[in-house]
């Protein structure tokens, strides 16, 4: 948005030299060039999506996570559809891709906007948040469990999600990847707790 409204100086500034100015063509140059610079825009917009679940993809992640020495504090959610390989092979990549879907959606749904939504890969995502309350996190968490069990009750067969998370402080240390390993160890953790691979419902 920031992009797009730095824009409009360039076309306003060249209809205005045009009306002072009649013999002059800048508003053309000018809308011209607006017009380019939006197209390219657009084009790195376009490119930060995924496909398939609608949310910012891995390399929009991977920007993010360079800018994020901007920010004095932040948390990391890591969340990992389970036992989704054997989604995958029992019931084939159609169902895989429409169960990513089904938990992509919840996961819009169920967070505010504090927090900016990734699928990294697979049926992997990752959220990164302003938020460093850790019981409002762990709110939000709540909100999307029961989410996912409000799907299952309508018929819905859609698997748990296990997650972690790590907030960095103000004060703390700026390592973000750091943070996300804390973040990815804790979801694993959890995933690991489950007795005999049942599902681990957070």
């Amino acid at each position: 948005m920031m992009k797009l409204v730095v824009l409009s100086p360039f076309t306003v500034f060249g209809t205005s030299i045009q009306l002072a100015n009649p013999t002059s063509f800048s508003s053309w140059d000018c809308v011209t060039l607006s017009l380019f610079m939006y197209f390219i825009i657009m084009a790195e917009f376009d490119s930060s999506f995924d496909t398939l679940t609608g949310l910012y993809n891995r390399d929009a992640f991977n920007k993010a996570a360079k800018q994020i020495a901007e920010k004095k504090s932040f948390s990391v959610i890591v969340l990992d559809i389970n036992n989704f390989k054997s989604i995958n092979d029992t019931y084939g990549h159609d169902c895989g891709d429409t169960v990513i879907k089904m938990v992509a959606d919840i996961i819009r749904k169920s967070f505010g906007k504090k927090y900016t939504s990734y699928r990294y890969g697979g049926d992997e995502f990752y959220i990164i948040s302003e938020e460093t309350d850790q019981e409002k996190i762990e709110g939000q968490l709540r909100i999307m469990t029961n989410n996912l069990e409000d799907m299952r009750r309508k018929g819905n067969a859609i698997p748990t999600v296990s997650y972690g998370y790590s907030i960095l402080r103000e004060g703390d240390k700026l390592d973000f990847f750091k943070t996300l390993r804390e973040a990815d160890a804790q979801m694993y953790h959890l995933k690991k707790a489950q007795k005999g691979g049942a599902d681990n419902k957070i």
